[in-house]
């Protein structure tokens, strides 16, 4: 008999980032520091189940889109339940926010983007997730 093993591929790249600054102040500085204007998107809900107890978990995101590139922020750590929050990436407890990058941003390579990120004091950590290992 034989087997086939398939390594799914991902067109994108995903960064774990840690602050303590609210999102619109998070996603401001990085528009100030990319020069780029995020937009809001309508935030998103997932059900969940935990036990007995059910609920929803309401999370949002910033997205900047070009034609070759897409910028996102989300958050990782849902608003609805500050308490204990229920996270999207349950994983990666110890992210406030998600960065997801495909394509390329103006003239910046990932490197260039990560480095500036770096540099921005509201900005604790910036890591690179290894998609495959979740």
């Amino acid at each position: 008999m034989y087997s086939i093993t398939i390594e799914p591929t991902y067109e994108f790249e995903l960064y774990g980032i840690v602050s303590s600054a609210k999102e619109h102040i998070l996603a401001w500085n990085i528009e100030q520091k990319l020069d780029i204007l995020f937009h809001q998107k309508k935030e998103f809900s997932i059900e969940f189940e935990k036990g007995k107890e059910k609920g929803f978990i309401i999370f949002s995101r910033y997205s900047y889109q070009e034609e070759y590139g897409n910028l996102r922020i989300i958050k990782n750590k849902t608003w609805e339940n500050q308490n204990n929050p229920p996270y999207l990436l349950p994983e990666m407890k110890n992210f406030d926010y998600l960065l997801l990058l495909e394509g390329q941003i103006k003239d910046f390579s990932t490197e260039d983007i990560i480095q500036i990120l770096n540099s921005i004091s509201k900005i604790l950590l910036i890591q690179k997730i290894e998609i495959q290992k979740l």
